[in-house]
């Protein structure tokens, strides 16, 4: 996750046109993302990069905190210590074993703060942003599979779809695939989800 956040905060991406009007989510799907929805959320997660540059894929994994509309604070623990931290407009990561800290104001940056919502929306189960921003294909399982291709120009340029596995009762996302137009994919796979714990103070502050 924190490279493709990175990759979106500091590319310069053009201005493209705005996305259609939302897109119709199949009934299926928009029961399922009414179930999923969520005011807080804390999991802890174990990303796999596969890329082409890469001999071996790249294992990492740490924890995660979120907060509706727009907060969020991902950590990861190993191999390389990292923390990115969204809260609204204020997006900041941190490599402390580097001592590298940088923090950017979103709202001077309206097209980079879209595609961090984009990224994000499949946490919190918001439909109004995933209708908003992707075509949505439903799979019914169990467990069942949700894949969200891009509608938004900018957006297309970081992601060629994002598929997510439902399961669980009460529902709950188990896995996410990210993957690039280039054909490098990452694995997301989530464990210990906590829905709508109290936060500790200063969990999105910056790192």
């Amino acid at each position: 996750m924190l490279w493709l956040l990175h990759a979106t905060l500091l590319g310069a991406w053009a201005a493209d046109p705005p996305a259609a009007p939302a897109a119709e989510v199949p009934a299926a799907a928009a029961a399922a993302w009414r179930e999923l929805s969520a005011e807080r959320l804390t999991a802890r997660f174990e990303q796999v990069q596969h890329r082409s540059v890469l001999a071996k894929p790249l294992h990492a994994t740490g924890s995660l905190a979120y907060a509706r509309p727009d907060r969020v604070r991902w950590t990861v623990d190993a191999p390389v210590r990292s923390v990115f931290v969204l809260d609204g407009a204020r997006a900041s990561s941190a490599l402390p074993d580097l001592g590298h800290r940088e923090t950017l104001d979103l709202s001077q940056q309206p097209e980079a703060a879209r595609l961090v919502q984009g990224l994000l929306v499949w946490l919190g189960g918001d439909l109004a942003r995933v209708a908003r921003d992707y075509d949505v294909a439903w799979q019914d399982g169990p467990p069942a599979v949700a894949t969200l291709t891009p509608r938004d120009p900018t957006l297309k340029k970081l992601l060629a779809r994002i598929e997510l596995t439902v399961g669980g009762a009460p529902r709950q996302v188990e896995r996410v695939v990210l993957h690039e137009p280039s054909g490098d994919y990452v694995e997301i796979t989530l464990s210990d989800v906590v829905v709508d714990p109290v936060l500790p103070p200063g969990t999105f502050d910056p790192p």
